[in-house]
C-alpha cells in the first residue's frame, strides 16, 4: 500500500490530488479450505479535492473521489476466478 499527496495553496483557494495504491491481500481467511479465502486484487486510486476560503469563518469545499472509477475486485482462491 502507497500514497501520494500533491497540493497547493494560493490566496484562499487550494487545491489535492491524492493517489492511493493497494496490492492484492486477503480479505477473509478460512481455515478450513484456502479455495474459500477471498482476496481483493490491487487498486489504484484517484482522488480531488478543492477549496475556497471566503472568510475566517466561511468556505466551500469540493472533493471527488474515485476520479477514473476504477472497480474494486473480489476472487476466492484463484486470482482468475473473479
Amino acid at each position: 500500500m502507497g500514497n501520494a499527496s500533491f497540493s497547493w495553496r494560493r490566496g484562499g483557494f487550494s487545491t489535492r490530488v491524492l493517489f492511493t495504491y493497494t496490492g492484492d491481500y486477503i480479505s477473509s481467511y478460512s481455515s478450513g479450505a484456502a479455495g474459500r479465502n477471498l482476496y481483493r486484487r490491487e487498486r489504484r486510486l484517484w482522488n480531488w479535492s478543492c477549496a475556497y476560503q471566503f472568510r475566517s469563518a466561511f468556505g466551500v469545499t469540493l472533493d471527488v473521489d474515485n476520479l477514473t472509477n476504477a472497480p474494486q475486485l473480489l476472487y476466492r482462491g484463484i486470482p482468475d476466478q473473479i
